[in-house]
């Protein structure tokens, strides 16, 4: 066989799976020792499956705990109230187990137990924790849900400024309302007096064994291990940096599966520095394919039974 050499490939070349193959089929590699089956949620019964190993899961663990310490500093003194279940509860649904991945923080608490969103016993641990360093985990609709339930309920609002809030898995409100980003940051801000940059909105796919943290500027940046390649809808020719296109994901981490991943994601590449003063690229997810259905973990967390009054 003649000698393959790296310096003769790009990584352009690399074969990609498209995000919708993990729905119509297992796909695999073979390795020693059990796999977790992760599955996505979705609104017509197609849901993606993906085998996860412990080195994968390790891995992907890794990627949180490096966002927590790059972005958010001093985790090991942060208390995490998460809301979401316990990883023991969450099961298979990725979403919901990798937000449980907060445990990852010391002193964490669980607002979703048996379906339900316990939003008093939430207000009750931030009125008493806003002097202290705390992390929200949560989707977007159990976040508006607990906002509108302060509004409904009077409860008064909190002022929690060294409070962090980390939202995932896209803008659907609990009664599949759209909710702008702007909107619910002016809404946490006004009743939880967390400031906007603290506000962070974080990015994963089933298919993706990385999590991408935002910085204060709201820009999405790419770990070291992490390639993300923005390609022209037209012709998958690589994009020009700031050109929008099909996202498509290299992640070296996953060892039970091919992360090679073409998304159902339009976005944007911006290399250089940073706002923040961090250097290397930075991602904008902008829209959806056209023709892919909403879909997403988030409508799964959304089906938890809203606040009691």
């Amino acid at each position: 066989m003649e000698h393959l050499h790296p310096a003769d490939y790009r990584l352009e070349d690399v074969p990609l799976c498209s995000s919708g193959s993990f729905k119509k089929s297992r796909i695999y590699t073979t390795v020693q020792g059990p796999t977790k089956l992760c599955i996505s949620s979705g609104t017509s019964g197609t849901k993606s499956v993906v085998p996860r190993d412990s080195r994968t899961l390790e891995r992907f663990a890794g990627s949180i705990l490096h966002g927590l310490r790059e972005f958010i500093g001093h985790v090991d003194s942060r208390k995490a109230f998460i809301l979401g279940p316990r990883s023991d509860e969450a099961g298979d649904l990725w979403f919901s187990y990798s937000i449980s991945l907060a445990q990852l923080l010391q002193d964490t608490v669980y607002f979703v137990d048996n379906g339900r969103f316990d939003a008093q016993a939430l207000y009750q641990a931030l009125e008493s924790s806003c002097d202290d360093d705390v992390v929200i985990v949560t989707p977007p609709s159990l976040l508006f849900a607990f906002m509108e339930w302060m509004e409904e309920t009077g409860a008064h609002a909190l002022n929690c400024p060294k409070t962090y809030v980390l939202t995932a898995g896209g803008w659907k409100s609990h009664v599949n309302k759209s909710v702008s980003r702007e909107l619910l940051e002016e809404t946490v801000a006004t009743r939880l007096g967390v400031p906007p940059f603290r506000q962070r909105d974080l990015f994963n796919m089933v298919e993706l064994n990385t999590v991408l943290f935002e910085c204060e500027h709201h820009f999405k940046h790419i770990p070291p291990w992490l390639e993300v390649i923005v390609r022209r809808p037209e012709d998958m020719t690589a994009a020009d940096p700031g050109e929008e296109g099909i996202i498509c994901f290299l992640d070296p981490t996953a060892v039970s599966y091919p992360a090679f991943i073409l998304s159902d994601d339009f976005g944007t590449l911006e290399p250089g520095e940073c706002p923040c003063g961090r250097y290397g690229p930075r991602l904008s997810i902008n829209r959806r394919l056209a023709g892919i259905e909403e879909r997403g973990c988030a409508l799964k967390m959304a089906c938890y039974a809203q606040p009691e009054q």
